[in-house]
């Protein structure tokens, strides 16, 4: 049975908060649910969810920026062809995601058709690491 995506809603802020605390642990459970209500309040951006993947988007001109994703498989990809949707009826050409190099999201996105558009160095924690940026024309 297909996962189905959806906009997460108050009553998703916890279970989003700990899959992102999971994932990559940042940030405290607390911090991410303060950072999830915010998101699910904004007009031009929110956060979707489908089985265990979750990811939170925002528009800016003709791109539908993804960020914090979590999941992978039949469960990503629902939650990708919402933002698709989303992005198609706010007049969005492109999905675009920025994540370092060594990130496993990478390659899931590439799966679901994402291709990389560019790439630069960033000095983060210490260390010279690479930002790639990945996009997905909306069809």
């Amino acid at each position: 049975m297909p996962s189905e995506a959806r906009p997460a809603d108050a009553s998703d802020v916890a279970c989003i908060a700990r899959l992102l605390h999971t994932a990559c642990g940042e940030r405290s459970v607390e911090a991410y649910e303060r950072a999830v209500h915010a998101r699910i309040a904004e007009e031009d951006g929110g956060t979707l969810i489908a089985g265990e993947a979750t990811l939170s988007w925002a528009l800016d001109g003709g791109a539908l920026f993804l960020y914090d994703l979590v999941g992978e498989g039949e469960t990503l990809a629902a939650a990708v062809t919402l933002a698709e949707r989303l992005a198609s009826r706010r007049l969005a050409a492109v999905l675009a995601a920025t994540l370092y190099e060594d990130d496993p999201m990478i390659g899931h996105l590439r799966m679901l058709g994402f291709e990389p558009d560019w790439s630069e160095p960033e000095a983060a924690g210490g260390r010279l690491r690479t930002l790639v940026g990945l996009v997905r024309i909306i069809s």
